[in-house]
């Protein structure tokens, strides 16, 4: 808490949690100790300015319903702070652990991100997808804007198109510069054709480690 305030104090512009909800000790690292979704209300309380960004929720993992609502409350909670980033998973404990076939998690990713959509700017539409029905029934509460910002980390299971058409944007991984700006003209490319003039970004993550000395 202490930190995220000094964030905001120096200007920082967002906050970013992860979404880790199993320890895997053959994976490399320990990811977020916290739920994402409480860790975001505890420190949403502390701040008042900075954007709060998920990298990112595993969609798959959870009920397309819990996730909407979750991400909603954050978002009301917070003045309308919230930047949902979304993937599908990459543990390979998780996915038998939640009862999801790895490899269908690309669909299960579409399937749930749409639901959660739908759900957030719709009230008492009925909703049905493969493994539930919403119907006699409204989520709330509904986000500050009519759609949350979201954007697809990595490919997610899905084109570059697809991402490019339907995300606020896209949040890759670090590599070389040369390549990595390769990557940001076929992302460029991509948005003019599916989208236009529409400005969607290309995020990078990017581990900093702060010494004291």
């Amino acid at each position: 808490a202490e930190l995220a305030h000094r964030a905001e104090e120096l200007g920082f512009s967002t906050l970013w949690f992860r979404d880790v909800p199993l320890r895997d000790s053959s994976f490399g690292d320990t990811g977020q100790v916290f739920d994402p979704w409480v860790y975001l209300g505890f420190i949403a309380a502390r701040t008042s300015t900075i954007a709060l960004g998920t990298a990112s929720i595993a969609i798959p993992l959870r009920h397309p319903l819990h996730t909407a609502k979750a991400a909603a409350s954050v978002d009301q909670l917070s003045d309308g702070r919230l930047l949902l980033g979304v993937a599908t998973g990459d543990r390979p404990v998780e996915f038998p652990a939640f009862g999801v076939d790895p490899d269908q998690r690309g669909d299960v990713f579409r399937e749930n991100l749409d639901i959660i959509r739908r759900a957030q700017r719709t009230s008492f539409e009925p909703l049905q997808w493969s493994r539930g029905l919403l119907a006699g029934a409204d989520l709330i509460p509904k986000p500050t804007t009519n759609e949350l910002p979201f954007f697809v980390t990595g490919n997610s299971r899905q084109s570059m198109e697809w991402i490019a058409r339907e995300s606020s944007g896209w949040m890759t991984y670090p590599r070389p510069p040369q390549a990595q700006q390769l990557f940001v003209e076929s992302w460029r490319a991509a948005v003019r054709e599916q989208a236009g003039e529409t400005y969607k970004p290309f995020l990078q993550s990017l581990y900093i480690d702060l010494d004291a000395h």
